[in-house]
């Protein structure tokens, strides 16, 4: 980690420069979906917003269709609520053959860090990071401990926001973000650290605005009392850091859909779509200008020494002096409505069909079954692919162990058993897109009990020897996110089938000294 100021900035300006090419293509699927929403690519400095809003606005105005923004809207709507339900608990800390004990306190600590997140302003930040993923293929949210509510989530505008990895593997984990601040909220934020500028703007000029550099990564050398992570800010005018901090894990989540070859970032599904789309809004735009000559008219005129053409203006309530009636007369577009919409149509389709939204939204018709439900989520899973794996380890397994950390740190889980210290936990999703995947299995289990019924009602009882039914029954509880508490444990299973045994045998032999004695 960069301990010097003059190396951050200079290294931000090196990253800065790399990515510079790639911010062409950004702007460009952000002017067929969101232009409002790249604003920060349109100008080079936070102390200039009004030129970045200005081009936005002019990006706004020339786009025609908005078939991209609404896709795009129902794509990243369908991801959050397929990912990350709020109204029901979409994960669970587990561990390895867990008993009965370490699951309830593992599936307690769960629901509680499920409830917190969902408490905080999650919801909303992640919509619109997903949004921007859509888009552009990455966002970036940045997860701290909360003082009003449990957790902090803030979406770092990816147009001042720089990624790069320390590692063979290529994950993110160092990034830059730069940011601004008015000088009072520099002095509220740095205290004296803030600097002999930033204290004399507070003092008569509070609303100036400062720019910072945050550089946030792994320090490669973990030193007594020093987290993990460091955390660095630097003050573009000054050239001086104003903090030093650090944190535990990362802080900052970014998730990618399609990784880049060679570079840390990423592309999104309007990529794919932006030919179409670009082909589209030409296409609207020519059908308005014709449909404007359709509608007003389209007009000749002899410039007979009369009327002069170039000085006629046709509309309503006019009065044209002319020599004759063949003086001025209108005349036939030409144009093929039909054909044009019917070009429409199709490139719309093709659209929707990029962004998956021919899959997402409603049909029409009757409400759907539970089971059409399943089946068009599970498409939507296997469409997705690899970037549905790929948001799982990169957004949800980062979010649950940051949050779950801050949530131990600050003593809020009951005392957990002493089995579980020193235990590596994973995470099991229980979202819908993560049930339609395990219920795969599920199904396969049910086929091949279902084949076995038949070998059995064939004259083959002894093919269901072949089947494990008690483990069977327990994965199956597990893949189906059964809670712990209403599964009963093997040992009292086995005591339960002892119990049986012995009841029978009793029975049995009650039943044969009656007979004995009847027979006397």
């Amino acid at each position: 980690m960069i301990r010097d100021a003059a190396r951050i900035l200079k290294r931000y300006d090196e990253l800065k420069a790399e990515r510079s090419p790639l911010e062409d293509i950004w702007k460009e699927c952000y002017a067929v979906s969101y232009p409002l929403r790249g604003v920060g690519l349109y100008t080079n400095s936070l102390l200039d917003v009004k030129s970045g809003w200005s081009l936005a606005r002019e990006q706004q105005a020339r786009l025609y269709d908005t078939t991209v923004t609404n896709a795009t809207r129902l794509l990243a709507s369908s991801l959050l609520s397929g990912l990350t339900p709020a109204n029901s608990q979409w994960f669970l800390k587990t561990v390895p053959n867990a008993t009965q004990e370490e699951r309830a306190w593992l599936e307690d600590a769960s629901f509680v860090t499920w409830k917190n997140i969902h408490a905080s302003n999650y919801s909303e930040v992640a919509f619109e990071g997903l949004l921007d993923a859509v888009v552009t293929g990455m966002f970036a949210i940045f997860v701290r401990e909360g003082i009003e509510r449990p957790f902090e989530f803030q979406l770092w505008d990816l147009a001042n926001l720089y990624a790069t990895s320390s590692s063979r593997s290529g994950a993110v984990d160092t990034v830059y973000y730069r940011f601004s601040l008015t000088a009072a909220q520099a002095l509220s934020e740095y205290g004296d650290a803030a600097g002999a500028m930033v204290m004399e703007a507070a003092s008569g000029r509070p609303d100036e605005l400062f720019e910072y550099v945050n550089v946030i990564g792994p320090r490669l050398r973990v030193r007594e009392l020093e987290l993990p992570i460091a955390s660095v800010t630097v003050c573009c005018r000054t050239r001086e850091i104003v903090k030093e901090s650090g944190y535990h894990e990362m802080p900052v989540i970014i998730p990618r859909l399609i990784t880049l070859p060679n570079s840390p970032y990423s592309q999104g599904l309007v990529y794919e779509a932006l030919p179409t789309a670009k082909t589209l809004n030409r296409l609207v735009e020519t059908v308005l200008g014709s449909a404007d000559m359709a509608v007003a008219g389209m007009w000749g005129a002899v410039d007979d020494g009369v009327l002069n053409p170039k000085a006629v203006k046709v509309g309503p309530r006019k009065i044209i002096t002319v020599a004759s009636r063949d003086s001025i007369f209108p005349l036939n577009p030409g144009s093929d409505f039909q054909v044009a919409q019917w070009m429409i149509q199709g490139l719309q389709t093709d659209i929707r069909k990029i962004l998956l939204s021919d899959q997402l939204q409603a049909q029409d018709g009757p409400q759907m079954t539970a089971t059409e439900i399943h089946v068009r989520v599970d498409m939507i899973r296997k469409m997705l692919g690899p970037n549905y794996e790929r948001l799982q380890d990169e957004f949800l397994r980062r979010l649950v162990d940051r949050c779950f950390n801050i949530l131990w740190r600050a003593g809020v889980f009951a005392q957990p058993p002493e089995s579980l210290k020193g235990r590596m936990s994973n995470i099991t999703y229980l979202s819908p897109l993560a049930r339609a995947q395990q219920m795969e299995e599920v199904q396969a289990m049910e086929r091949y009990e279902m084949s076995l019924s038949q070998m059995a009602q064939l004259g083959h009882p002894e093919a269901l020897d072949n089947y494990n039914w008690d483990l069977v029954a327990r994965r199956k509880a597990e893949l189906m996110n059964v809670p712990a508490m209403f599964i009963v444990p093997e040992q009292a299973v086995a005591q339960q089938r002892q119990a049986r045994a012995e009841q029978a045998q009793q029975q049995q032999m009650q039943q044969a000294a009656m007979a004995e004695m009847g027979n006397m």
